[in-house]
């Protein structure tokens, strides 16, 4: 079973893949001090969801599948969740600016 379900935040910002795609990179808690950094592969309506209103610093669940030979790590994302609210997504920008 390839099944990978993540909550982290957005590492980088979201970059289109061809007409209906999207790329990002997903900075992950691990057990160490410095986080997991994986791309994530996103595709269709989430893809434009994704470049619309996602910034480095968003909290978003993934859920999807490990990209095989994919080096560094991709996760194929099927779900993509945002778990930012507006008001933190307000702080974010302010804090940015």
């Amino acid at each position: 079973m390839n099944l990978a379900a993540l909550i982290g935040e957005v590492a980088s910002g979201v970059e289109p893949v061809g007409a209906s795609a999207a790329r990002f990179t997903l900075a992950v808690r691990g057990s160490g001090e410095a986080p997991d950094v994986l791309a994530v592969h996103v595709s269709g309506a989430q893809a434009r969801a994704c470049l619309a209103y996602l910034r480095p610093g968003y909290r978003v669940a993934v859920e999807g599948r490990v990209a095989p030979g994919a080096r560094p790590a991709e996760v194929v994302a099927q779900r993509i969740q945002f778990l930012t609210t507006r008001a933190q997504a307000v702080a974010l920008e302010r804090a940015a600016a």
